[in-house]
């Protein structure tokens, strides 16, 4: 809210490539946002552009100074427009060759009840992603095909796994399919 810039270190999961602690002088924050029970501190690094965001629990404790920043004029931000495309806190995506994209994508799988579960109900009544759309008619096979514009990112990859594999088939584009079948 006082638009102060923080400095801080962050710890990123032991698995990422590379795993390193790195300090962040004069952070510009934006926002704090939740997403899947985890905190989030959105902003730009100084001298930057795009948004970033960094997990608040893999902030490095005590290294978040309370001293006062210097102050800084918080640009054009509209957080609805930069997660459009997002089923949570990612502003892009990123391909098999690490090459990040800014465009979302047309993504369709096909989804069936469960035995036990109404996956179709479930996903008609609380839509994925507000680019959601489907005939809802189902195929011989009981299948109906959802379609969406949006990042490929590693929520929709989890929610689409959630269904079980046995359950969802067809999933384009290919490299997508790959991913949600990836163990």
């Amino acid at each position: 809210e006082s638009c102060e810039t923080v400095t801080f270190k962050y710890q990123r999961f032991a698995t990422a490539r590379p795993a390193s602690t790195k300090t962040y002088p004069d952070f510009r924050p934006y926002l704090l946002k939740e997403h899947e029970r985890r905190w989030y501190l959105i902003g730009k690094e100084k001298g930057k552009s795009d948004i970033i965001r960094f997990a608040c629990d893999r902030i490095v404790p005590k290294t978040l100074s309370n001293k006062r920043g210097s102050a800084f004029k918080r640009g054009q931000f509209d957080p609805n427009e930069l997660w459009k495309y997002s089923m949570g806190i990612y502003t892009d995506w990123e391909d098999d060759q690490g090459k990040k994209h800014k465009t979302p994508i047309n993504i369709s799988f096909n989804l069936k009840d469960g035995k036990r579960w109404f996956n179709i109900d479930y996903v008609k009544t609380l839509p994925l992603h507000w680019s959601q759309t489907s005939n809802w008619k189902k195929n011989k096979s009981g299948y109906v095909t959802i379609t969406l514009k949006m990042f490929p990112d590693s929520d929709l990859i989890r929610k689409i796994r959630s269904f079980g594999s046995h359950n969802v088939v067809d999933i384009q584009p290919d490299y997508l399919s790959r991913w949600v079948n990836e163990y």
